[in-house]
């Protein structure tokens, strides 16, 4: 398991790609259903109002940005011609991702306590590390497409790009109340 944080982190550190993540189905559902969990959890954390996100609009929100996203990413692989490195690279920003989302975890609990209460260092730095964070994660995305569809960097950051895009579209549709 350590060997499998190392790896994920070296890849979120843009020091290894996805070619060298193991061949795996069930790594890439393991990490999944870690990351889904990871994001309930998150979801829980109330609002400075005391309010959370209403259960089922997060798990839909969850379910169908993830079908979306990597419905878009499977046909940016075939378009690509290199679908067999679909589940690779899949793996790799799932992995990434699940750093990602640990490291955030502290900033997200400051600005959903302090946002709307009286200004704070500690949330402005913590609003501060979730927009570094937000950055890392298109730096990741770009790095992985780069490699992975052996595309220029510029096409790998308009790509990673438009992933963004289209989460946060998705998002305002099914959760208004949180964009």
């Amino acid at each position: 398991m350590l060997v499998l944080f190392r790896l994920f982190l070296d890849i979120a550190l843009l020091k290894k790609g996805p070619q060298d993540v193991p061949y795996s189905p069930f790594l890439f559902v393991f990490l999944f259903v870690i990351v889904f969990v990871v994001e309930i959890v998150t979801s829980f954390i109330p609002g400075y109002d005391g309010k959370v996100i209403d259960f089922g609009v997060n798990i839909r929100f969850f379910i169908v940005a993830n079908i979306v996203i990597i419905s878009v990413i499977f046909l940016l692989f075939k378009y690509y011609g290199k679908a067999d490195r679909f589940l690779q690279s899949l793996t790799a920003i799932t992995g990434a991702e699940l750093i990602l989302v640990i490291i955030q975890l502290p900033a997200v609990f400051f600005v959903m306590n302090g946002a709307g209460g009286e200004p704070s260092i500690i949330v402005d730095f913590a609003a501060l590390v979730l927009m570094v964070t937000l950055v890392w994660d298109l730096v990741i995305y770009m790095h992985i497409f780069h490699i992975a569809l052996a595309t220029p960097r510029i096409n790998a950051a308009m790509l990673s790009l438009m992933i963004l895009i289209l989460s946060l579209g998705i998002k305002s549709l099914l959760v208004p109340v949180a964009t």
